[in-house]
């Protein structure tokens, strides 16, 4: 039967062995993981300029089909509020390029 220090031991070994492959695998990782999360980053912008874009152009569509039954108020409102949309989905776009080119 052994004792507890032998368990000790052998954990202390098998950690002396592995320490290379798991600073290497750190290392491995730091190079590899920003590759990855790049495209997705930029994937995340594109679909976030499409989504804004999306809505400024709906808004624009219905003050474009209604704007002779619309009040003033609602008139301004509606092309204010495309246009921050437009603007954000131009933001957007243009964060996704330059994630792209980096």
């Amino acid at each position: 039967m052994s004792k507890g220090g032998d368990f000790g031991r052998v954990a202390g070994k098998m950690a002396r062995q592995w320490a290379p492959t798991v600073k290497h695998s750190g290392k491995a990782a730091k190079h590899v993981l920003p590759a990855v999360f790049k495209p997705i980053h930029s994937l995340w912008h594109e679909i976030l300029a499409f989504l804004f874009l999306a809505v400024a152009g709906l808004v624009a569509w219905k003050i474009y089909r209604s704007a002779g039954t619309l009040r003033l108020g609602e008139l301004l409102l509606g092309m204010v509020f495309a246009l921050v949309m437009a603007a954000y989905g131009i933001s957007s776009y243009r964060k996704s390029r330059r994630i792209t080119r980096s």
